[in-house]
């Protein structure tokens, strides 16, 4: 791969994580707001428009994983204006790159002379590529219209499942590494979730880690 090349993949990164996050925060703002407004036609509006946020993050984290795969990237973005399916989208991603989804990580303290730190995966609650599977497919049900009218206890739960995305997403892409390539070109980056003036970190070098036993998949 040319540094060109390089280059381009890793500016497409920063431009897909930052739509990511200003999506997060849109979710994070949504899930506020919610949490202190009674059941109301304004109140099924915005978790319409919240969960229209989660598909695109799902989707930009699709792409971002595709950075360094130019033609693969332009056939995922046709794909998903045909198709609505998450595991088949995946199963096209991980054709091209079986590493396509994020780890969550963290830094701990090494002894080892010259390293300042190792990366392990994270004990905080991240999102999982099969969770991102799931509501991914269950966005749809939300943002098609129904005959039926919403029952409260529905629409709590679309709620809690909001809740819990903007959690786990958030956990998951506060410190993260991805392999743009799927042969090894690892790069690892920071959200900055609650630092809104703040764009995302990226970064690439050797990644020294550990993986914990038993990691959700």
């Amino acid at each position: 791969m040319t540094e060109r090349r390089v280059n381009d993949a890793l500016e497409q990164a920063a431009f897909h994580l930052s739509l990511i996050k200003k999506r997060l925060l849109s979710i994070r703002q949504a899930v506020a707001r919610l949490s202190v407004t009674s059941l109301s036609f304004d109140y099924i509006l915005t978790l319409d428009y919240a969960f229209l946020d989660v598909r695109k993050v799902i989707e930009e984290l699709m792409l971002l994983s595709l950075c360094a795969h130019e033609f693969a990237q332009i056939e995922l973005s046709n794909k998903m204006r045909r198709e609505w399916n998450a595991e088949r989208l995946m199963r096209y991603l991980e054709r091209v790159n079986p590493r396509f989804f994020p780890d969550g990580i963290e830094t701990v303290e090494t002894e080892e002379e010259g390293i300042a730190g190792q990366f392990v995966t994270t004990s905080r609650p991240c999102l999982t590529k099969g969770e991102a599977a799931d509501i991914y497919n269950f966005c749809g049900s939300v943002l098609h219209a129904s005959n039926m009218p919403l029952q409260p206890d529905r629409v709590r739960h679309r709620y809690a499942r909001l809740v819990e995305f903007a959690e786990k997403a958030c956990g998951l892409l506060d410190t993260f590494e991805i392999d743009l390539t799927g042969n090894g070109w690892v790069i690892c980056g920071h959200l900055h979730i609650d630092r809104p003036d703040i764009p995302p970190d990226l970064f690439n070098g050797p990644v020294f880690r550990e993986v914990a036993q038993g990691r959700a998949t």
